[in-house]
């Protein structure tokens, strides 16, 4: 065999990508299936098309390949990644019983029995936000029908390999789980947290592992090799982290994707007593990710541009970039903390502070799109940096180095601002595609081709810098200022108002 390249697939909310990569991590082609808009039935629900995930899986594949001019019998593994906590319901024969139901779906599910005094708080968050849960009470005719219960990448692999296998590392907040010892539980009571019976699980296996080969049906369908093998990854954020050669603790990783994350990698499980951060398994037993987190991130930046930029598409075409390029070019020339407007990013509140809205706060004549883009910007970095405060607090492990990628980090303004607001050097990562890398990564280590996961990360990642931002002393006192006297007085001070808010219009849609 001469050269060898690996496929990392990344199933996300609004797109698959499939990226072939070669052995020293470098991108050879790409191939994108966008997904239709999450279906909003009512407030607070978000869920996908029941084949939205596997059609974008399939379209993007084919693109990948049709650019692909090696030879496919090279292509040696593929590594599959997805969105965490989206979960669905299958019959025997694999037919989706619903549509998948979102990590980003606020529903809330039935109160069950009194759990336990000693168990872990976990497991009352997980009860309380029980997809299953919720199919019990609200859509019995699912529950009573679901033959498994399968997060999008449990799907995915199915659909490919004809098994039920899912990796352990996309499981924590979906299943019961034993996170010490990165298994499922053995006890009863949190399956039924879960609303699930235990032959309703995929079989779990630890990122690295195998979970079959393609098909004939699923070559057939996507285009893959038949006979070529699927890898376990994690979730899709821990794959991005580790894409980004972020595996030693005190390392830290920001994706500014659909949802807006910070990681720390760390040697120890621990669970914050408010939910200030998540921790969630990573590449290999007992390394573990912990994450502050803004559920509706750069999808602001979506939201924007289709609420307030349609009429910039001819001026970016003409001068060949797009409406977010466009935007960010015109936010630059806005000062730092955008004239006095300040934005809380809670379009969908955190789970500790479900009741909270987005906010703007201090227009005047001064302000126009410019503005109001830069601040929405500015205001992801300043909510992200306020809960991360309070979870290295927690885990009393400071950041030691910060990198950045996804879409985000393509802007000027979101790198820049990062780096003043953290008041730390700030790098872009070579690759916005970090999720995919991770994949990739995993399916390399499986394969045989690297020793393990920190030879793979040396020849795959290598110091994986273009940039680094360093932070302006000036702007950086400017916004301690701004989130000490402004930003952190603006929920506790709203928050009775939010609730009177929701309590007059949530019979009005």
């Amino acid at each position: 065999m001469g050269k060898k390249y690996f496929i990392g697939i990344d199933s996300g909310t609004q797109s698959t990508r499939v990226i072939i990569f070669d052995e020293q991590g470098k991108q050879i082609c790409k191939g994108v299936g966008k997904h239709p808009p999450l279906i909003h039935d009512q407030l607070n629900w978000a869920e996908h098309g029941e084949y939205d995930a596997w059609y974008g899986l399939c379209e993007a594949t084919r693109s990948a390949l049709d650019q692909f001019q090696g030879e496919r019998k090279d292509i040696v593994a593929i590594g599959l990644a997805s969105q965490r906590g989206t979960v669905m319901a299958v019959d025997r024969e694999g037919h989706p019983l619903q549509r998948p139901i979102s990590w980003m779906d606020a529903r809330m599910a039935m109160e069950m029995s009194p759990m336990p005094e000693d168990c872990d708080p976990w497991y009352k968050f997980c009860r309380f936000y029980s997809k299953a849960n919720w199919c019990k009470v609200h859509r019995p005719e699912v529950f009573e029908a679901a033959y498994k219960w399968l997060t999008i990448g449990g799907y995915l692999g199915y659909r490919l390999c004809g098994v039920y296998k899912d990796t352990i590392s996309n499981q924590t907040g979906a299943w019961p789980v034993d996170r010490e010892n990165w298994c499922l539980e053995k006890e009863d009571w949190p399956y039924e947290c879960v609303g699930i019976r235990r032959d309703q699980m995929a079989e779990m296996v630890f990122p690295g592992e195998l979970l079959g080969k393609v098909t004939t049906d699923g070559a057939k369908l996507t285009g893959f090799p038949e006979g070529c093998p699927v890898y376990a990854c994690m979730g899709d954020k821990q794959c991005e982290a580790l894409g980004a050669g972020v595996i030693h603790p005190g390392q830290s990783y920001i994706t500014l994707g659909t949802s807006v994350q910070l990681s720390l990698v760390g040697d120890k499980m621990l669970s914050s007593p408010n939910r200030n951060f998540l921790t969630y398994l990573c590449y290999q037993p007992k390394i573990y990710q912990y994450e502050a987190s803004l559920v509706k991130g750069y999808w602001l930046v979506s939201w924007f541009r289709e609420q307030l930029a349609k009429d910039l598409e001819g001026g970016a075409k003409a001068i060949d970039t797009n409406v977010e390029a466009l935007l960010d070019m015109e936010a630059q020339k806005v000062p730092a903390g955008s004239a006095g407007l300040i934005t809380v990013p809670d379009w969908q509140g955190p789970r500790n502070r479900a009741n909270a809205k987005g906010v703007m706060l201090g227009f005047d004549e001064r302000h126009g799109r410019a503005h109001m883009f830069r601040s929405l910007v500015e205001g992801i970095s300043m909510a992200l940096k306020v809960t991360t405060d309070v979870m290295c607090d927690e885990i009393g492990t400071p950041i030691t180095s910060l990198r950045i990628g996804g879409g985000g980090s393509r802007s000027q303004v979101a790198m820049q601002s990062t780096a003043d607001i953290f008041n730390i050097p700030t790098v872009r990562v070579h690759t916005s595609e970090t999720c995919s890398l991770g994949a990739a990564i995993c399916a390399a280590v499986g394969s045989g081709a690297y020793s393990g996961f920190q030879e793979a990360v040396d020849r795959m990642v290598g110091d994986n810098i273009t940039d680094i931002f360093q932070p302006d002393p000036e702007n950086h006192q400017l916004y301690e200022g701004l989130m000490d006297k402004v930003y952190r007085k603006i929920y506790p001070m709203m928050s009775p108002v939010f609730d009177e808010l929701l309590a007059l219009t949530k019979d009005h849609k």
